[in-house]
């Protein structure tokens, strides 16, 4: 299925290559893609990490400190 970010379909030129040693069935897939003078490269540049698990604890920390800190003023401590 594309995506918005796909510019071909990923799985477009898919390749079936058999594995199997006769007795029993296997089978690889592999994709191919054509490289052209114009093309940018297989390599690019590295993407900062979003950190989701790290930064939902840190938020999920204030927010519990918060709510024990309204509670102990509210008995009066």
């Amino acid at each position: 299925m594309l995506k918005p970010s796909h510019k071909t379909d990923p799985l477009g030129g898919m390749t079936r290559f058999d594995t199997g040693n006769g007795k029993q069935r296997s089978s690889a897939f592999l994709t191919f893609r054509v490289m052209t003078e114009d093309s940018l490269g297989w390599i690019i540049k590295a993407k900062p990490g979003l950190y989701v698990a790290r930064d939902l604890a840190a938020q999920g920390q204030k927010l519990l400190s918060d709510r024990v800190n309204d509670i102990l003023r509210s008995i009066g401590t």
